[in-house]
């Protein structure tokens, strides 16, 4: 029981608990004094590789370390230990019969052309309120998609009812590509002004809730939960060095749809940013399930309507169908006039991370 404590708390501080905790002079990964068990899935021999990592990003938390158990084996996004966007806790009972100020708020997660107000906090103090560009609503959204009087916000027993008031952009529930003219929503719930969008939150700002929250939108793009370029780049390098260390195939199964659009701008419409949303979840979910995975894929938006999904294990004609599956079941859930294209890229030794998402 020593042994294996002392080993776990190596792999997850990267120190040996001694007088001072002195660094070891080698990397953890650099120690390995021992054959990984050939019984070992893929996942649980990268659970370990990630748990010696020097970045703390990358160690897992103990909570989330996860072994082959065929009982309770599952695929859930539930099950799995995936970064979440945490609205915080739930609403007390007297909190949904009477409305009290300032208890919920709306969090900014995403905004096309102002990227700086992403993570700011509008708490909701009244029992109505109106949302628009001008600086007369009682929230306002300096977003040049989001209307002048864009929409009015009318507190329903803990639930919010979204009103749009005319405007030029629309209103949108999420997942669904249809402007609404009326959209609840509940605790944890989001919906999109314009090209802005936003999420229903119980916490007050710089909370622990909240910085948890600007953490993660600033490593996660805010409108399909995908990492952002620069941490899509440090985690597709791990896991190019863990295909390296365990001598595994890794393939990068690169995503891209095709709308009306694109021969004109590479801006993308609204129709294709909700479609964005939606493929990118379900690409990723299946993915997944069809490789039985333990841990989460690693995944990025590499483009305004881009996105690349990591796979080490599978060959490369194991990849193939994989994604042919992916795309087949995918492209039924996308509008008529958008279509989901994707490649495969080989990863080879000495191969780039910006080798393979480019």
């Amino acid at each position: 029981l020593y042994a294996m404590a002392l080993t776990l708390w190596e792999m997850w501080t990267c120190r040996v608990p001694e007088p001072g905790y002195k660094p070891r002079a080698k990397p953890m990964r650099q120690q390995i004094m021992f054959d990984v068990p050939a019984s070992l899935a893929i996942d649980e021999v990268k659970q370990i590789f990630n748990g010696l990592s020097p970045n703390a990003d990358f160690r897992p938390a103990a909570r989330h370390f996860r072994f082959f158990n065929p009982a309770q084996l599952t695929t859930s996004p539930v099950q799995l230990p995936r970064q979440r966007l945490n609205a915080g806790p739930p609403l007390g009972r007297g909190q949904t019969a009477t409305f009290h100020p300032s208890v919920q708020a709306l969090l900014v997660t995403y905004a096309t052309n102002t990227p700086e107000i992403v993570g700011e906090l509008f708490p909701l103090d009244k029992p109505e309120v109106t949302l628009g560009r001008q600086s007369g609503a009682d929230l306002c959204l300096p977003e040049a998609t989001v209307s002048g009087h864009h929409a009015r916000l009318r507190w329903q027993q803990g639930s919010w009812l979204l009103e749009d008031l005319g405007s030029t952009n629309g209103t949108y529930a999420d997942h669904d590509y249809e402007r609404k003219k009326q959209v609840t929503m509940i605790h944890g719930g989001e919906g999109q002004v314009g090209e802005a969008r936003i999420k229903l939150v119980h916490f007050s700002p710089h909370s622990r809730h909240h910085k948890w929250s600007q953490q993660f939108l600033q490593k996660r793009d805010g409108m399909t939960s995908l990492l952002v370029r620069d941490h899509l780049m440090d985690a597709v390098n791990n896991e190019c060095a863990f295909a390296e260390w365990y001598e595994a195939p890794m393939q990068v199964a690169r995503y891209e749809l095709h709308g009306p659009n694109r021969q004109v701008s590479d801006r993308p419409t609204i129709l294709e940013m909700l479609a964005l949303r939606r493929a990118a979840a379900r690409v990723i979910e299946l993915t997944e399930m069809l490789l039985t995975s333990m841990l989460p894929v690693v995944a990025g938006r590499t483009g305004p309507l881009k996105f690349v999904v990591s796979m080490v294990g599978p060959s490369l004609e194991e990849a193939r169908h994989v994604v042919e599956q992916v795309v087949s079941q995918v492209r039924g859930l996308l509008p008529d006039t958008i279509e989901l294209v994707a490649t495969l890229v080989k990863w080879e030794p000495g191969k780039s991370a910006k080798s393979l998402i480019e």
